[in-house]
């Protein structure tokens, strides 16, 4: 298989996986989606989360955090 291809990194997780990749528990992720911190789409009945708003969310509190040290 080409080296790309084995690097490649899913689009899209589901909510467990989102709460694995960043630490946080289900209630905090879903608190989060709610207030439009981290974007999700719906294809079907699944909720899936980008996995490019969470690393938004995490280079935004990051950049945030920086700023007032």
């Amino acid at each position: 298989m080409n080296d790309s291809r084995a690097r490649l990194e899913p689009l899209t997780v589901d909510i467990s996986e989102a709460c694995r990749l960043t630490g946080l528990g289900r209630s905090k992720l879903y608190e989060l989606l709610t207030a439009n911190e981290i974007s999700s789409v719906k294809i079907g009945k699944r909720r899936v989360i980008p996995v490019a708003s969470l690393r938004r969310f995490i280079e935004r509190l990051t950049a945030e955090q920086q700023r007032t040290v």
